[in-house]
């Protein structure tokens, strides 16, 4: 199990405020924001490789992408 600790008065008061104790709509919603930082960096490595020519084929990025995005 992970915790995370708030130090920050405004940021605790404001997700009371948003949240009123919805820890699972909470939960889902960080978990969002994680994945979608972690997109944003992939997309972001991958057009600094695209500037330096170090790119693969369309078919290959598809399946890479789909594998792993793929929900089971």
């Amino acid at each position: 199990m992970l915790s995370i600790q708030l130090n920050n008065p405004e940021l605790e008061s404001f997700i009371q405020d948003e949240y009123r104790g919805d820890e699972n709509t909470l939960m889902r919603q960080f978990v969002e924001f994680l994945q979608f930082q972690k997109i944003k960096h992939e997309v972001k490595t991958s057009i600094e490789e695209l500037d330096r020519d170090e790119f693969i084929g369309l078919d290959e990025a598809f399946e890479m992408a789909t594998a792993k995005y793929v929900q089971h």
